[in-house]
C-alpha cells in the first residue's frame, strides 16, 4: 500500500470516528425517564455540548499544531472520544457525570477535527485536495449514521449499553497509530495568534461570515422538520425520520462527487451551495406532503455538504503555511457558532412573520439567498497562488 493510500484510508477512518458522539442520541428519551429529577435540557446537552466545547478547542488546536505533530493531535483527540464515550457505561447512575464525559468528547472533537482537516490540506493539493475533503465530509456522514444505528441497537434493551458503541474507536486508534502521516509543525509567529488572524485573506473572512449565516439558516431543517410535519398533520416521528434521513443521504452522496463540482465551479461553488440551501428551505416551506419536504431536505443536504467540503478547500488554498491551521480552525469556530445559535437567531427573526415552523423556513430561505448573492459578488476566483504570494509578502513586512 502506497503512502498516499495509507493516508487516505487512515484519514477517512478517523473522519468516521468524529461523529461517534451521536451514539447515545437514540437513548435520550430513556435517559429522561431514568433521571426524572434532571431537566430535559441538561440531558439533551449530552449530545449538543461536544459541538459547543469544540469551538474554543479548535482554536487551541491551531496553537498546539505549532508544538505537536498533527498525527499526535488526531490520536489524542480520538482517545478523548473513547474515554469520554466509554466512561458513562460504568458511571451511568449520574446524569452530571455523563455530561462531564461529553465535555471530554468535545475536547477531542475540537482538537482532532481541526488537525484532521489541516492534515488533509497539508498532504493533498489542488483538485485532489478538493476531492479528499469531499470524501472527508461523506465519511463523517457515514460515521454519524453508523454510530446512531449502533447506539440505538445496543441501547434497545439497556439504555447505557449504547455507550459501548464507542468501542469501534479502538481499531480506528490503532490504524491511526500505524497509517496516519505525521504532518509538519506549523510555523511559529512572533506576535502570536492575534497578528496571525489579521493576516488571513479577506476572502477567508467573507467565507467564514457568510458561512455563519448559512449554518444559522441550514439548521432550520434539523431543528424544525418534526415541528413542520406535526403542524401540517403530515405524520409523526417516523415521517420526520424520513426527512432527516434524506438530509443525511444527500450529504453522503454529494461527498463522493464534490471534487468534480469544485473543478467546474471553482469558488462559485460557495454561492451555489448557499443557493441550493435556499431552494431546499423554500421547498420545505411550500411542502404540503412528506415527499415534497423530503425533496427539500435532500437539496438542502446537498448544499450543506458542498459548503462543508469546498469552504475548507478554498480557505486552505487562500492560506499560507503559517496561517493554514488557524484559518481552518477559525472557519470551523465561526460556522459552529452559527449552528449553536441557529434556534435563537431564526426564532427571533421569524417572529416578525409568524410563530409557526413555516415562517422559520421562509426566513432561513431568504437569508440563504442574500448570502448566495454576497458570495457570488465577493468570493472571487482569484488565483490561489497569487493570494499566497501576496500574503507571504505581508508576512515579510
Amino acid at each position: 500500500m502506497s503512502d498516499k493510500m495509507k493516508a487516505k484510508v487512515s484519514l477517512l477512518l478517523s473522519a468516521m470516528g468524529m461523529m461517534t458522539f451521536l451514539a447515545p442520541a437514540a437513548v435520550i428519551a430513556a435517559m429522561v425517564q431514568e433521571f426524572p429529577d434532571t431537566s430535559v435540557s441538561l440531558i439533551q446537552m449530552i449530545i449538543s455540548i461536544p459541538s459547543l466545547i469544540s469551538i474554543p478547542l479548535g482554536l487551541v488546536a491551531a496553537r498546539l499544531a505549532k508544538r505537536f505533530l498533527k498525527k499526535t493531535l488526531i490520536i489524542f483527540g480520538t482517545c478523548c472520544y473513547l474515554v469520554g464515550g466509554i466512561l458513562p457505561y460504568f458511571f451511568h447512575f449520574n446524569a452530571q457525570v455523563i455530561l462531564a464525559c461529553s465535555c471530554i468528547i468535545g475536547v477531542g472533537m475540537g482538537i482532532a477535527m481541526t488537525a484532521l482537516t489541516a492534515l488533509i490540506c497539508e498532504f493533498f493539493e489542488g483538485a485532489e485536495r478538493g476531492g479528499m475533503l469531499g470524501l472527508y465530509a461523506a465519511f463523517i456522514s457515514i460515521g454519524g449514521t453508523v454510530s446512531s444505528l449502533l447506539g440505538g441497537r445496543l441501547g434497545a434493551s439497556v439504555w447505557y449499553h449504547a455507550f459501548l458503541a464507542y468501542l469501534i474507536l479502538i481499531p480506528i486508534i490503532i490504524l491511526e497509530c500505524i497509517l496516519l502521516p505525521k504532518g509538519h509543525l506549523d510555523q511559529e509567529e512572533e506576535s502570536g495568534q492575534i497578528k496571525q488572524s489579521r493576516r488571513m485573506s479577506k476572502q477567508v473572512w467573507m467565507i467564514a461570515l457568510t458561512g455563519f449565516v448559512f449554518y444559522v439558516c441550514i439548521n432550520v431543517f434539523n431543528n424544525n422538520a418534526a415541528v413542520l410535519v406535526a403542524e401540517r398533520s403530515l405524520g409523526g416521528a417516523v415521517e420526520s425520520s424520513y426527512i432527516t434521513t434524506c438530509y443525511t443521504i444527500a450529504g453522503l452522496v454529494t461527498g463522493f462527487f464534490v471534487g468534480k463540482i469544485v473543478v467546474k465551479l471553482k469558488r462559485k461553488t460557495i454561492a451555489a451551495a448557499y443557493a441550493l440551501g435556499a431552494a431546499g428551505l423554500l421547498i420545505g416551506f411550500l411542502g404540503n406532503s412528506v415527499v415534497l419536504i423530503c425533496m427539500g431536505a435532500f437539496i438542502t443536504g446537498v448544499g450543506f455538504c458542498m459548503f462543508a467540503s469546498t469552504a475548507n478547500f478554498h480557505v486552505s488554498e487562500m492560506s499560507t503555511p503559517s496561517t493554514l491551521t488557524f484559518s481552518l480552525a477559525f472557519l470551523s469556530a465561526i460556522i459552529n457558532l452559527g449552528q449553536a445559535f441557529s434556534p435563537v437567531v431564526v426564532n427571533l427573526a421569524s417572529s416578525m412573520i409568524g410563530p409557526d415552523a413555516g415562517s422559520r423556513f421562509i426566513m432561513a430561505g431568504i437569508g440563504s439567498i442574500v448570502i448566495a448573492v454576497l458570495a457570488l459578488l465577493f468570493v472571487k476566483n482569484k488565483s490561489s497562488q497569487e493570494e499566497i504570494r501576496a500574503a507571504a509578502v505581508q508576512e515579510g513586512n
